[in-house]
């Protein structure tokens, strides 16, 4: 194929977009995770392939990654000089619409006089609305980090939004109402949305009424876990996040009432872009909405002036726009997913059409709905660790219904500002279709291996999947002879063409295949040869995951918290996180809430082998999920060839009381080295178990008893064991004054490093029976 200089000019020229979004992205990238050697080595690198190839258009990303750097240098929220503590009385403005979860308001708020933006949590019962001042008292919490392997950042998530505090106002009366101090073109916005909620409201059920408004506005905050749990599994979790799929079922509408209202082109052309614009406003502008919308104009522009659009470099000066906005947008979820489903739109449709030839419009609808969420699917799996293999099914039947919901409930929106009777025109059968969508999502996503927990892919594999899908539908090598203009003419050029395509398809297809099967790899089946044992950090409680050379899973209690569902926020994404699909054991201590409580979510969620109980845990097999062994003595086990474990608990004539002193003690090892996990023993039991002379209580390692209470306390039984490490389960700040300073000093003093979850995280080992490598999280 002969390219000519002429095209092979505009070929160039449309590049440009695209290399320097790479850039503006690559040099923030670079600024967030790197040094400047990072970027003088990129940039030498750049400057490299320029001069070899005599290609100028190498200068393009080159200086758009030094302007990302140096941009993002200069506008990286900082941390604010000041610590914890409780604010008597401050100005507080509400910078968003509050929305309730767990009977608290949540909203993001601003801190005049103490110049800090701040989560803020409020006790249920007041009504707060965007914009309101008002004068405050509650107490100034910095937000925590992760904490656990594999566990989702919300201190760096936030602090890219530069807000690094909570601020928790528990009483009512600790704040009073000052005034309002949005605009007028603000007000009249959120009357408009509050009249539109309203109306859903007043035709529909209350969870009808939430989901709706998650998909009409992206009001996300008052979805419960469990419903947005089904939408996961089901594939349609992005209804709720205001994007290309709302921004064209807004367009319909616009698009059909523009062409009614007037035969002008530039006159319609306004109309359906004011109506974006609105929109926007009402969705507070997301990144995804900005992108959506950038590129629906542009299309637009060319559609009205008789030009064709090049989606992809609309996509592209989408991308940059929203970057020079903020920069920060480019570590936002929705930002990265926003795009790659986008790019699998543009480019990897029509590719999947070519190969596949589809039939009929199923076919069709079935290939437009797996491009976009092939194209996302490496940066799903590494935020949410899912895989829904019902996705494409699910979105050809319920999207369009979601989509139908979208439309009535915009229309009822906009009618609900004249009255709320026509608003039921279309509020109604609005909420009928969030009923058949919410209806369709959970039956859809509890259908048996409709969907797959995998594995948190590295950043390495992540890249390894996008450039598999480069080489298979994009042939980038093609793409480089073109734009380099090395390509030969048709007759010498054909036949190193095709093989070279062959070879990159090929490529791509291996490197896919490689991705999928480092995803899949269950859990227990990772790192083979190893006795791992993590002691999580649960707060104030007990969690210890252990999997053994052969790969038998254990999971010795799961923390839990009168507040909190523990299980479902820490044990089961750390679980999940990890590739662990089932548990071979549980192992429940006692029946005090800080270490039985998440098992129950851990036993709803994940098949178990067998539930080994102390007295008073489980009332029967049912409530413990499967097969339940209450122990009283001892139990001997070999979970593989490599490993040895013994369980005991006491008899009930030797400890009638059920609570700490019943608790199940367990000690595995390989090799040399061994493991005794104590639960919360007491002294009363940690002698009695000195009497077991069958009981070899030597150990390497001593999970302290009781979180390192003084209670738990025994000169006797620590010399027995002779701990060379111990590891504190307690939670930060604790009210129990966990680990006691008398038991520090009794383990510093006998030369045993203690590490403790609340300072040091989730506290992991890991040992082939020899030595021991020690991973501290934080």
């Amino acid at each position: 194929m002969v390219i000519s200089h002429k095209e092979s000019e505009q070929l160039s020229f449309s590049y440009i977009p695209i290399v320097a979004l790479l850039g503006l992205a690559g040099g923030i990238g670079v600024c967030e995770w790197g040094n400047l050697w990072w970027l003088l080595g990129i940039l030498m690198l750049l400057a490299a392939v320029g001069i070899w190839k005599e290609q100028l258009l190498v200068l393009v990303p080159l200086l758009f990654l030094v302007g990302g750097f140096a941009y993002w240098n200069v506008v990286h929220p900082v941390h604010p000089d000041r610590g914890e503590g409780y604010l008597p009385a401050t100005e507080l403005i509400v910078l968003e619409r509050p929305q309730t979860r767990d009977d608290q308001l949540r909203f993001l708020g601003w801190l005049p006089e103490e110049n800090l933006k701040v989560r803020v949590f409020l006790g249920d019962g007041l009504k707060v609305s965007k914009g309101d001042v008002l004068k405050v008292r509650g107490s100034l919490r910095e937000l925590k980090g992760a904490s656990n392997p594999g566990e989702f950042d919300y201190r760096e998530f936030w602090a890219h939004r530069g807000v690094f505090f909570n601020l928790i106002i528990k009483d009512a009366s600790a704040v009073e109402y000052k005034g309002n101090q949005l605009n007028i073109g603000q007000i009249w916005l959120e009357k408009v949305i509050g009249s539109g909620s309203r109306a859903i409201r007043a035709n529909m059920t209350d969870e009808q009424a939430v989901l709706l408004e998650g998909m009409l506005f992206g009001f996300q905050g008052e979805i419960s876990d469990e419903q947005f749990s089904d939408f996961q599994k089901s594939g349609l979790v992005h209804i709720f996040s205001v994007s290309g799929f709302h921004v064209g079922f807004i367009l319909l509408i616009g698009i059909w009432a523009a062409n009614r209202l007037s035969n002008h082109k530039g006159y319609r052309f306004m109309m359906v872009a004011g109506l974006l614009v609105l929109y926007g406003f009402m969705t507070g502008w997301p990144s995804p909405m900005i992108r959506a919308s950038l590129m629906a104009v542009l299309g637009l522009t060319a559609h009205y002036l008789g030009r064709d659009e090049d989606l992809i470099t609309s996509l592209a000066v989408a991308g940059l726009v929203i970057l020079l906005i903020n920069p920060a947008n480019l570590f936002e979820i929705s930002f990265q997913l926003s795009f790659t489903a986008t790019v699998g739109i543009i480019l990897f449709y029509p590719r999947l059409k070519e190969i596949f030839r589809p039939r009929n419009k199923w076919h069709e609808l079935a290939l437009l709905s797996l491009a976009p969420q092939a194209a996302s699917l490496p940066i799903a799996c590494y935020y949410f660790n899912l895989v829904s293999l019902i996705s494409v099914a699910a979105n050809i039947v319920l999207a369009y219904a979601a989509g139908g919901a979208v439309i009535l409930g915009f229309l009822g929106v906009a009618a609900a500002q004249f009255s709320q009777w026509p608003a039921a025109f279309f509020m109604i059968p609005a909420g009928f279709l969030t009923a058949l969508v919410q209806w369709g999502a959970k039956l859809l996503g509890g259908i048996p291996g409709g969907f797959l927990w995998v594995a948190k892919p590295e950043v390495w594999m992540i890249i390894l999947a996008y450039l598999g899908m480069a080489f298979w539908w994009l042939q980038p090598g093609k793409g480089l002879r073109w734009l380099l203009g090395k390509s030969k003419s048709d007759g010498e050029g054909n036949d190193h063409d095709f093989r070279a395509m062959k070879r990159e398809q090929t490529l791509g297809i291996c490197l896919l295949c490689l991705f999928a099967i480092l995803i899949v790899i269950p859990g227990h089946m990772r790192n083979p040869g190893a006795l791992r044992v993590v002691f999580l950090d649960v707060g104030q409680g007990d969690s210890i995951f252990i999997k053994t050379p052969g790969g038998y899973t254990i999971l010795v209690d799961g923390g839990g918290s009168e507040f909190t569902d523990v299980g479902q926020k820490v044990v089961l994404p750390y679980l999940r996180r990890q590739g662990i699909r089932r548990l071979d054991m549980i192992v429940a201590t006692h029946p005090h809430t800080d270490h039985l409580e998440g098992l129950k979510s851990v036993l709803r969620e994940l098949p178990v082998g067998v539930v080994v109980a102390g007295r008073g845990c489980f009332a029967n097999n049912e409530e413990a999920g499967g097969r339940l062994l209450v122990l009283e003595g001892a139990r001997f086990l070999s979970p593989d060839s490599l490993t040895r474990m013994w369980l005991w608990a006491p008899y009930e004539d030797e400890s009638p009381e059920i609570g700490n002193e019943t608790s199940v003690i367990c000690k595995i090892g390989m090799g040399d080295v061994d493991f005794l996990l104590t639960g919360d023993a007491g002294v009363f039991q940690l002698e009695l178990l000195l009497e077991k002379q069958y009981l070899n209580l030597s150990s390497n390692v001593l999970k302290m008893p009781h979180h390192g209470s003084r209670y738990s306390w025994s000169s006797g039984f620590i010399e027995a064991v002779d701990p060379g490490y111990g590891v504190v389960c307690a939670g930060a700040g604790n009210t129990f004054g966990h680990p006691d300073p008398q038991v520090m000093e009794g383990m510093r003093t006998r030369g045993s490093q203690v590490f403790r979850t609340d300072i040091d995280g989730a506290v992991t080992f890991l040992t082939r029976g020899q030595k021991m490598r020690i991973e501290l999280f934080k």
